[in-house]
C-alpha cells in the first residue's frame, strides 16, 4: 500500500520482501504500521503505483523512481530496498503497474510501456522489453491504467483503448485478446469540454526550492474562420509563483490546436492562487478565464549519506557500503552525514550511531549533531574482520525526522589455520598427556592442522623444545603450504626416559603461520614419569614347579609354563628408585639364570639372550619384553598375586604396580 502526504512524501505499508516498501530494509514480516519512503535526495511525489513485487513514483520534474524487485521493469534482478531514478523517462505525469509491465504518460499525451506482457506490450511486436516503448495509434492520452495483463488507456475525445489478454472480456472485445491497442466498442469516457470558465485547477502541494506539478492547457479553434489569440497572462497577487510558457501558435485556422502550460515555481511557502487569462478574437464568447491553487511547504531537513573519498563507492543508494574482500588488515572508511533539505537536522540517538557488530566499529570523533542546511559532518567505520564468512550489519542514524539505516557488509580473503584433535577444533593452550612408566611409550595424541581460509596457508618452524622435550616424540611431516580444505597430520607421545627420575615432564611444541589471526602457535606439553616397581616375597623350598610372569608391551599379563626350578636361597628384593630387584632360577638341565628387572622397566639384553638361548625363547614368543633385546616392559594395570604349591611349603609372589 502506498499513499502520497500534503508535502509530496510518500508513506508504505504491507509486505516489503524484496524492498517494495522503500525504507532502505528488506522485511521478511508483515509490516502494518506506515514507513516513510527514503529518497536519496529531496523530492515532492505527485502520482504512486503499486505493483506485486515493486512500487513506482512520479516527482513533480516528472523524473520515475522505482524500488522493490523486477528484472525488466526496473533493469535489475536483485532487489533494490531504495528508490533509485529510472534511466529514460522524463517529463512523466502518471504511472500504472501491471503484473510484470509497467505503463507511464508524458506531459504531452504519449504511453510508454516496458517489462514483460504474455499477450504483448502494445506494439505489436515486443512481449518483453527493459526500454519503454512508446504506443503508437493513439493520440493524446489523458489516463492510464493497468490490470495484470492487460491495458487501458483514455484519450482526449473520450474512446478508450485496450490491448494485451483479453481472454475473460478485460479488453471488452468478448474473449479476444490483442496485440495493439483496439477502440473498446460501445464507450465513451468523459472529459472536461472547452468552456469559457474551466474552474479551478489543482496543481498540489510542492516544497521550497523544488519545482511543483505542471498542467498543459489545450486551445482549439472550433469556429468556421481564423482565431486570434491576444494577451495570455497570470493575474492576482501570487501570479509570481507560477511560470507560464505560452503557445507557440496565435493564429489557428478552423479544427487547428496549439497549447500552454503553467508551472508552480513557489519562493515562499504558504497557500497561492493566481487566474490564468486567455484573450481572443472569438467574439461570441468571453475571455478564458482559470483559476489556479498550489500550496508551498517550507523544506524539511533530509539526511544524506556519502563517502569522504569518492573512490570509495561513487554513492551510497542504496543505503548500503561494502568494504569488499580485505586480505588480512582491517579498512577503515570515512563517511559524511550530509542535510541536503531545508531547516534544521538533528540526531537524536543516544549514541548518536547505533552499531551491535565484533568486526565493525563506528567513531564519532569528529561528528556534528546538529546541521543546517547543506551543512555536513562525518565519522569513521573500520572493517576488522576474524573469520573468512561475509558478514552484514546495520548502523542505525536517528535524526529529527526518522531513523536512517546503513548497511555494512564485508569479507576476509586470507589463509585460516585451524587445529583439532580428535574432530574437535582446539586453541593454543596445555595438551596433557597424563602419566607413564619410565622407559615406556604412552598412546599418540594426533593433531590435525587444516587451511580453513580461502588462500593458501603456509607454515614454517615448527620445533618441539623445552627442558623435558627428549620424553616426547614428534612425528609427521610438516608441509611447506597447505593449499584451501588441505590438512596435515602431527603425532605426539609421551616417552619418559629410562633411568630418569620420576616426576613432572614438561615441553613446548610451537610452528608459525601466515594467518594473521594465528602467527603462531604454541603449546605446552606436559606429563608425569613413574617409576615400574616390582616386589617379591616368599619362602625357600627345596624344589619347586611353578608358573612364570610377565607383562607385554600392551599392558597385558602374559603366563607360561616350564620346569623351573627356584633357587632356595633366591630372594626377589626391591632396588629402589634406580636401582634393580633381581632373582635367580634355575633350569631343567640345572643352568643358573638371574633374571633382572629393574626400576626403569627394561629387561637388559643379557637376560633375555640367555633366556633364549637357554630354550625357553620360542615358549616367550608372545612376551615382547623377551622376544626383542632391550624392549620395554609396560607396568602391569593391575594388581595380580599368584600362588603356587610345592612339595613343602606354599610361595606367593605379588607383582603390584605403582603409578
Amino acid at each position: 500500500n502506498l499513499a502520497i502526504d500534503g508535502a509530496g512524501a510518500i508513506w508504505a505499508w504491507g509486505k516489503g520482501k524484496y524492498g517494495q516498501l522503500g525504507d532502505n530494509q528488506l522485511h521478511a514480516d508483515f509490516n502494518p504500521t506506515p514507513r516513510q519512503v527514503q529518497f536519496p535526495e529531496p523530492v515532492h511525489v505527485v502520482d504512486v503505483a503499486a505493483g506485486n513485487y515493486l512500487s513506482l513514483a512520479v516527482d513533480s520534474r516528472g523524473q520515475v523512481w522505482g524500488w522493490g524487485r523486477d528484472p525488466l521493469v526496473l533493469g535489475d534482478a536483485n532487489p533494490w530496498p531504495g528508490p533509485r531514478k529510472l534511466a529514460g523517462l522524463a517529463d512523466i505525469e502518471t504511472v500504472a503497474l501491471g503484473q510484470n509491465h509497467a505503463m507511464a504518460l508524458t506531459a504531452a499525451g504519449k504511453v510508454l510501456v516496458w517489462g514483460r506482457n504474455p499477450e504483448g506490450l502494445g506494439d505489436g511486436v515486443s512481449k518483453s522489453s527493459a526500454t519503454p516503448i512508446e504506443i503508437g495509434g493513439l493520440g493524446r492520452i489523458i489516463a492510464i491504467a493497468s490490470g495484470a495483463q492487460f491495458m487501458l488507456a483514455v484519450d482526449e475525445d473520450g474512446k478508450l483503448w485496450a490491448w494485451g489478454m483479453g481472454r475473460y472480456g478485460q479488453l471488452g472485445r468478448a474473449d479476444q485478446s490483442a496485440a495493439v491497442p483496439v477502440e473498446v466498442p460501445g464507450v465513451r469516457i468523459a472529459v472536461p469540454e472547452p468552456h469559457p470558465r474551466l474552474g479551478e485547477q489543482d496543481l498540489g502541494a510542492t516544497t521550497l526550492g523544488q519545482p511543483g506539478k505542471s498542467r498543459v492547457f489545450t486551445i482549439e479553434n472550433y469556429g468556421t474562420g481564423p482565431l486570434t489569440l491576444g494577451a495570455i497572462t497570470l493575474e492576482g497577487a501570487d501570479a509570481g509563483s507560477f511560470t507560464l510558457t505560452p503557445p507557440a501558435q496565435l493564429v489557428l485556422q478552423p479544427g487547428e490546436r496549439t497549447s500552454l502550460s503553467v508551472v508552480f515555481s513557489p519562493k515562499i511557502a504558504g497557500d497561492k492562487q493566481a487566474t490564468l487569462k486567455i484573450v481572443s478574437d472569438d467574439v461570441g464568447d468571453e475571455d478564458y478565464e482559470v483559476s489556479l491553487l498550489a500550496s508551498a511547504a517550507e523544506p524539511a531537513p533530509l539526511l544524506g549519506l556519502s563517502t569522504q573519498d569518492p573512490a570509495d563507492a561513487p554513492d551510497l543508494t542504496p543505503l548500503r557500503f561494502d568494504f569488499g574482500a580485505i586480505e588480512g588488515d582491517r579498512r577503515t572508511v570515512s563517511l559524511v552525514i550530509t542535510n541536503v533539505g531545508g531547516g534544521k537536522l538533528e540526531l537524536t540517538g543516544d549514541p548518536a550511531l547505533k552499531l551491535d557488530s565484533e568486526v565493525f566499529s563506528v567513531d564519532t570523533t569528529t561528528l556534528a549533531r546538529t546541521l543546517a542546511a547543506g551543512e555536513s559532518t562525518s565519522f569513521t567505520v573500520t572493517f576488522d574482520p576474524k573469520v573468512n564468512d561475509p558478514v552484514t550489519t546495520q548502523l542505525l542514524i536517528e535524526t529529527n525526522v526518522g531513523p536512517t539505516i546503513l548497511t555494512l557488509d564485508g569479507a576476509r580473503i586470507g589463509p585460516v589455520l585451524e587445529i583439532s584433535r580428535g574432530g574437535q577444533t582446539i586453541d593454543d593452550g596445555v595438551l596433557d598427556f597424563g602419566q607413564q612408566g619410565l622407559g615406556s611409550k604412552g598412546s599418540k595424541l594426533v593433531l590435525t592442522l587444516r587451511n580453513a581460509g580461502n588462500r593458501p596457508l603456509h607454515l614454517e618452524d615448527l620445533q618441539l623444545g623445552g627442558a623435558d622435550a627428549q620424553d616426547f616424540k614428534l612425528e609427521g611431516l610438516l608441509p611447506a603450504a597447505l593449499e584451501v580444505s588441505a590438512s596435515c597430520e602431527l603425532s605426539l607421545q609421551f616417552t619418559p626416559r629410562s633411568g630418569g627420575a620420576a616426576g613432572p615432564r614438561q615441553a613446548s611444541l610451537s610452528l608459525r603461520s601466515d594467518d594473521p589471526e594465528r602467527p603462531k602457535t604454541a603449546f605446552v606439553l606436559r606429563g608425569e614419569a613413574r617409576s615400574a616397581v616390582v616386589r617379591g616375597e616368599g619362602t625357600s623350598i627345596a624344589d619347586w614347579r611353578g608358573m612364570g610372569l610377565l607383562c607385554d608391551r600392551k599392558g597385558h599379563l602374559r603366563m607360561w609354563s616350564s620346569i623351573i626350578m627356584l633357587n632356595p636361597s633366591a630372594r626377589f628384593h626391591d632396588g629402589g628408585a634406580g636401582g634393580a630387584a633381581s632373582v635367580v632360577f634355575n633350569l631343567a638341565d640345572k643352568t643358573k639364570l638371574a633374571w633382572v628387572l629393574t626400576t626403569d622397566g627394561l629387561v637388559h639384553d643379557t637376560v633375555a639372550k640367555t633366556l633364549q638361548g637357554a630354550g625357553v625363547g620360542p615358549a616367550l614368543a608372545g612376551i615382547d619384553a623377551v622376544a626383542q633385546i632391550g624392549a620395554v616392559i609396560t607396568p602391569i594395570k593391575y594388581n595380580s598375586r599368584v600362588k603356587a604349591s610345592g612339595p613343602n611349603n606354599p610361595l606367593t609372589w605379588d607383582y603390584s604396580n605403582e603409578l
